[in-house]
C-alpha cells in the first residue's frame, strides 16, 4: 500500500467500486486476527516500507461515500497506528528489510509524539517517516470526524502540521532531525530532499504559506529543469500537480504531458520502472483523463491535460456515462483554456469524486499556449 494508495485506490473506487468494501473489510480482519492494519502484503505480510497507508485508503473510501464497512472498527484501527508505537520501539532502528523486527507500524512514533518529528539518531527512514506520519495523521482525522469524534479529529489535524517542524528555511528543504533538534542528513525512503519537500500532500496550501509562494514555485521549476523528478518511483508521483496549487495550472498541463511522454510508451519496456502493483498504470490511466488525487485521502482530484480528445467511462454504479471532451486535442494543444461540466463553468483546477461518478459531458478547451484558466 506504500505504493497503490496513491493512486491506484482512487482509480479502483471509480472503476471497480464494489470491491472497495470487501477490501476494507479483509484489512479490519487483519486488525481484528493480527492485531494490526496491513503496511504492504505480497501477499502475505512483509513487514516492508514505511507508513501506515491504510489510514489514508480507508479515509479515502470514507470521504467517497463507501458505507459497507464497519466504520467503528475502522477508526479504531487507525487510531491504534496513530497512537500506539510498535514493540521496542526505542530499542530498535527498523532499518528497510531489518530482520526480526515486530510489527513497525508506525516506528520511531514514540519520539514523534515527543517532539513532533521522528529522530533520525533513533529511527531508520525517520525523514520520510514524520512527513508521512502527519499525512497519516491528517487521514485518521478525517475517520475520527467521519465516526463522530470531533476532539480526537481536531487533535490529529493539528498534529498533522508537524511537518512544518523539518522545514529548514535556512536551506529551502524538509531536513532530518536528530533527538535534541540539531539538524542532520538523509532519512530518507526511496527518496531524496527534492523528493520529499513536496510530500505534503494532504496539505499543500499550507507548505506553500509556509516556503512563501515564490520560493514554492522556484522550487519547483528547479525540481524538474534540473531533473530531480523521478517518476519511477511513487513519491514523485503527485508533483507535476503542485502547480494547480500555486497560481501556475499551466505548468502543470505541461509536466503531466511531459511525464506521460517520458515514461509510457506502447512497447514492452513501455514503463520507466515496474509498475509496482498497479501504481504506475494508475498515475497513466487517471493523468489520461486529466485528473489525479494529489491528496489521496479526499474525495478531490486536481486536473491536468488530458491526452485525447474523447474518452467515454462507463462507470460502476453511474446512471450514465462520463465523456470526457476535448476537442483539438494534440501533443501540440497541450494547455487547457476552459473546463465545463454538463455546461456549467469550472473555474478552479479541482473536481471532485461526485462530479465524476454523476456521469455527463465534461469538456475541456486546449490551447497551444498557456492560458490563465484556473489561476486563483
Amino acid at each position: 500500500m506504500w505504493d497503490t494508495f496513491r493512486a491506484e485506490n482512487a482509480f479502483l473506487t471509480l472503476f471497480a467500486p464494489e470491491r472497495i468494501d470487501d477490501m476494507v473489510t479483509s484489512m479490519l480482519q487483519d486488525y481484528r486476527e493480527g492485531g494490526w492494519l496491513p503496511m504492504w502484503k505480497n501477499p502475505a505480510e512483509t513487514n516492508i516500507m514505511v507508513g501506515t497507508n491504510a489510514d489514508s485508503i480507508i479515509a479515502e473510501d470514507i470521504a467517497k461515500g463507501f458505507t459497507g464497512f464497519d466504520r467503528e472498527l475502522a477508526y479504531k484501527a487507525v487510531y491504534k497506528d496513530a497512537m500506539t508505537p510498535p514493540d521496542r520501539d526505542t530499542e530498535l532502528r527498523f532499518a528497510d528489510r531489518e530482520e526480526g523486527t515486530p510489527v513497525e507500524a508506525r516506528a520511531g512514533l514514540t519520539t514523534y509524539k515527543r517532539n513532533g518529528w521522528v529522530a533520525a539518531d533513533r529511527t531508520a527512514e525517520a525523514t520520510s517517516r514524520t512527513l508521512d506520519y502527519a499525512y497519516e495523521d491528517w487521514a485518521v482525522a478525517q475517520v475520527a470526524s467521519a465516526v463522530g469524534r470531533p476532539s480526537d479529529a481536531a487533535f490529529f489535524l493539528n498534529r498533522s502540521k508537524n511537518y512544518r517542524n523539518l522545514y529548514n528555511p535556512a536551506t529551502g528543504f524538509m531536513q532530518a532531525r536528530n533527538f535534541d533538534g540539531a539538524w542532520t542528513s538523509g532519512g530518507w525512503t526511496e527518496g531524496n530532499e527534492w523528493v520529499y519537500t513536496f510530500d505534503v500532500m494532504h496539505d499543500v496550501p499550507g507548505l506553500i504559506s509556509l516556503m512563501g509562494r515564490d520560493k514554492f514555485t522556484a522550487l519547483l521549476d528547479r525540481h524538474f529543469g534540473e531533473g530531480h523528478n523521478n517518476h519511477t518511483n511513487e513519491p514523485s508521483h503527485h508533483i507535476g500537480y503542485l502547480y494547480d496549487y500555486a497560481g501556475q495550472p499551466w505548468k502543470t498541463q505541461a509536466q503531466v504531458r511531459s511525464i506521460a511522454a517520458a515514461n509510457y510508451a506502447n512497447k514492452p519496456d513501455g514503463l520507466t520502472g515496474n509498475d509496482d502493483c498497479g501504481q504506475m498504470s494508475s498515475w497513466y490511466l487517471l493523468s489520461s483523463i486529466g485528473i489525479y488525487p494529489v491528496n489521496p485521502a479526499s474525495d478531490s482530484y486536481a486536473v491536468g491535460s488530458p491526452f485525447f480528445s474523447k474518452v467515454t467511462l462507463r462507470l460502476p454504479g453511474s446512471s450514465r456515462p462520463l465523456v470526457v471532451s476535448s476537442p483539438g486535442n494534440s501533443v501540440s494543444t497541450p494547455y487547457v483554456s476552459s473546463l465545463s461540466l454538463n455546461g456549467k463553468p469550472v473555474s478552479k483546477p479541482t473536481l471532485t469524486q461526485r462530479d465524476l461518478t454523476g456521469g455527463g459531458v465534461l469538456r475541456f478547451g486546449m490551447s497551444a499556449t498557456p492560458t490563465t484558466w484556473g489561476v486563483s
